[in-house]
Order: structure tokens, then C-alpha cells, then sequence
């Protein structure tokens, strides 16, 4: 059984092409649920219209509470989606090709074969970037980004993510490892990389299938390290970069809090010995990352955490 998830916040403009493009998918076994965290577009209404023209595909979740991020979003609807053996992931404003669910649900069926049901697995995949009207902008969005996504070990997420949380699929082990969504977790599919490579296994399916919408309203929006005015301005960005590289010694700090009871003692190690670079001088610093290999994709990036993280 699956479960994808619908987080949605004043969304509207782009809702109804990513719905259809969901229920129009070549593999059909799944439930879309679907929450809103109190939009003022009406978009509330527009996932009400839908629930009640596909009762058998759409449960739309109606609460009190005020999440208040797309991340406590997420969390809330993967309790709710926890009855699953896997949830996939769905943003509001993207397009879904129709052979994603089925690449997807495919690859961690094989995962599971291979590691078994019980270890907490993800897998995710590299989404093409497209424009408001869905024109392709870049094929590749690792390649835009500079991404390695070869990098799944517990001390490369650690320090970056290169995970894109609307193309992961999750199984039920992993999802029900993740009780606690801390303020300090940067996002949600950051956060799932890290419990996934420190108890389990992260995989990557190559092209994820899906067209990533770049516009004004993006909360998140796809960065081209293949610019030079991107490169020059954020390599004089001293505050930006000290503050991108405190809020990972914040996140880690959180993982030890909730996980460092339980994790094996080599993670362990590593995981105190990146928390405690935050008090380290620098050439102990540099030590310390050669050693346990805390490196960041790309060239712009690893300099900046050299030089100011």
C-alpha cells in the first residue's frame, strides 16, 4: 500500500495541474492524502472539490492546528499516511510524469528485497527544473546544483543535504523511526536522510519524474551554481555561509538529543565530533574534516565551509 502526501499552503495557481498530474499516474494502488495549513487563496476549497470527485483516491485532512512550515506540514501527514508500507512525498506546485510512482515504488521494493522490510529506507531521485509554464529550464537539477547524490553515507548528510523531499519515496520503517519533527531539523527530508543513513539505507533512482516549478512564490528555490554572479555573491556572503553552517551544528545537536542513545558507536563518534567542530579553531577544524570526511558538493561550497563555516 501507498500513501503520497500533499502539503499545501496558498498554493492555488498551481494545485490543480499537480493534483491531475498525481491521479493521472500509470500505477494506481495508492491514496493521495492531502492537508492545508490554513491558505487564504482558496486552496482549501480547491482540495475539498477534489476529495468529493475522487472519494477512492483523495482524503483531504481537516485539523485545527496551524503548522506554520512546510516541514511541520509534512510531519503531521506522515502520521496520519503512517499505515502505509510506503509514503511518497508531494509538493504543490510541481508536475509529476506518469511513470513516477511506478519507478519509485519499484526501487524500493528492490531495496527492501535487498535490505529487508524492517530497515528504515529512502530513496529519491533528481528532478528536472522547469519554468512556471513547465519549459525545461535544466534536465538535470544535480548537475544546476553541483550535487552528488553517490554521497549517502550518515557523515555527508551531516553537513548537506542532497535530498529533494517531492521526489523521495520512504517505507514504513523509516516513517515510524521519525516520532519527532525538532524545530531545529532544517526540513523534513533532511531530516529523514539523516535517521535513513544512520539506521538504515539511502538509494538513488536516477531521473525522479518529476518537472520542479520555479517561480516568485517558491519557499524553496533551485539555486544555479553554474552562474558566476551566484558564485561570486555568495562567496562574499560571509554571515549567510557562518549562519547555513550553524543551523547543521543546530540540526545535529537535535539528532544526538533525540538519537544518540541508540545509534552504533561509530556514528556516534561522528556525529559528536561534527557537533563539536562548532567550538573547534580552525586548523583543528580542517583536521577534523579530513578525518571523518565532512565535505560539501562543489567547488563554491566546500570553499565556504573551509574558509567561514
Amino acid at each position: 500500500m501507498l500513501n503520497i502526501i500533499l502539503a499545501t499552503y496558498n498554493g492555488r495557481i498551481y494545485l490543480k495541474e499537480q493534483i491531475e498530474s498525481i491521479l493521472n499516474q500509470d500505477y494506481q494502488d495508492f491514496k493521495l492524502i492531502i492537508r492545508d495549513d490554513d491558505s487564504m487563496d482558496g486552496t482549501a476549497d480547491l482540495v475539498d472539490t477534489f476529495e468529493m470527485m475522487h472519494p477512492e483516491k483523495i482524503r483531504v485532512i481537516h485539523d485545527d492546528k496551524k503548522a506554520g512550515s512546510a516541514a511541520k506540514n509534512f510531519f503531521i501527514l506522515m502520521k496520519e499516511a503512517a499505515d502505509a508500507d510506503y509514503i511518497m512525498f508531494a509538493d504543490q506546485d510541481d508536475f509529476w510524469e506518469p511513470w513516477k510512482v511506478s519507478k519509485a515504488v519499484k526501487r524500493i521494493e528492490q531495496a527492501e528485497e535487498m535490505c529487508g522490510k524492517e530497515t528504515p529506507l529512502l530513496c529519491h531521485g533528481d528532478p528536472l527544473v522547469a519554468d512556471e509554464k513547465l519549459h525545461t529550464i535544466e534536465k538535470s537539477m544535480g548537475k544546476m546544483q553541483k550535487l552528488n547524490y553517490k554521497r549517502h553515507e550518515f557523515n555527508d548528510f551531516l553537513v548537506q543535504n542532497s535530498v529533494t523531499g517531492c521526489t523521495m519515496i520512504i517505507n514504513k520503517a523509516l516513517n515510524d523511526m521519525c516520532t519527532v519533527m525538532p524545530d531545529e531539523a532544517i526540513m523534513h527530508d533532511w531530516w529523514l536522510a539523516l535517521i535513513a543513513s544512520a539506521y538504515g539505507r539511502v538509494f538513488y533512482l536516477g531521473e525522479a519524474g518529476i518537472r520542479y516549478r520555479q517561480h516568485p512564490s517558491n519557499t524553496e528555490g533551485v539555486k544555479n551554481l553554474k552562474s558566476p554572479v551566484y558564485i561570486v555573491k555568495k562567496a562574499f556572503d560571509r554571515k549567510s555561509l557562518k549562519e547555513s553552517v550553524e543551523k547543521t551544528y543546530a540540526q545535529a545537536k537535535a539528532f544526538q538529543n533525540v538519537f544518540g542513545d541508540t545509534i552504533d558507536i561509530e556514528k556516534a563518534e561522528t556525529l559528536t565530533m561534527y557537533i563539536g567542530m562548532e567550538k573547534m579553531g580552525r586548523l583543528s577544524k580542517w583536521k577534523t574534516m579530513k578525518d571523518y570526511h565532512f565535505k560539501k558538493s562543489g567547488f563554491s561550497r566546500q570553499s565556504g565551509y573551509l574558509f567561514f563555516g
